[in-house]
């Protein structure tokens, strides 16, 4: 049987949200491409609604 013992565990728990950085100390800028691709998804998306209806 096993249990699961790490619910209580709260050393090295910390509430800091983590960063992927590059090699050289710069931060990748990931919400910002995230929330361009989906404005752009939405957009072929609008026009692949208006291609059809043509």
């Amino acid at each position: 049987m096993q249990y699961n013992t790490t619910r209580s565990i709260t050393e090295n728990q910390d509430n800091k949200t983590l960063k992927d950085m590059t090699k050289s100390g710069k931060q990748r800028p990931w919400r910002e491409k995230k929330i361009d691709n989906v404005s752009y998804a939405d957009i072929l998306e609008i026009l692949k609604i208006k291609k059809a209806f043509m």
